[in-house]
This record gives C-alpha cells, structure tokens and sequence, in this order.
C-alpha cells in the first residue's frame, strides 16, 4: 500500500505513530547520563579545585581581583582619560 492510496485518517495514524517515536526518542536522551571523567580548575579567589570554588560560591566571598599583569597587557585594550 502506497501513501497515495491512504485514507487522510490512515496518514494521521501513521504521522502519530512516527511523532510518538521522535518525542519517545527525545526522551530517552534527555535522561541519557553522563560521566565527567576530568576537570581542570582556575578559579578567582585561590579556588584551585571544584571543591573550593564551591565554597567560595556558598559562603558568597567576592573574589573580583584586577587582572594580572603576565596574562595580557591592560594598556592596550584600555587608555587613560
């Protein structure tokens, strides 16, 4: 049986079913898990591991510091008024 000798029910039935796989597909991986299996940490504040970041982050310490000067040079990006 071809699509062009279906019923417009027929064509219905079938753009469900196939509707109901995707949205049954999209589930499936949204609960798909996942491994973190490394993390490099350089976080503001001494925070040097996941761990300490997330107390620094709790405990809601500022940790704004002024740019380094070894990272970049800040007069090139930015002049005096």
């Amino acid at each position: 049986m071809t699509t062009q000798t279906l019923t417009p029910l027929q064509k219905a039935i079938i753009g469900l079913k196939e509707a109901r796989r995707k949205i049954e597909s999209l589930e499936q991986q949204k609960n798909e898990p996942i491994a973190i299996v490394g993390t490099g940490c350089r976080f503001p504040g001494g925070s040097n591991t996941p761990d300490s970041f997330w107390e620094l982050l709790s405990q809601g310490k500022d940790a704004i510091t002024p740019v380094p000067p070894q990272r970049w040079d800040i007069k090139a990006y930015y002049e005096k008024s």
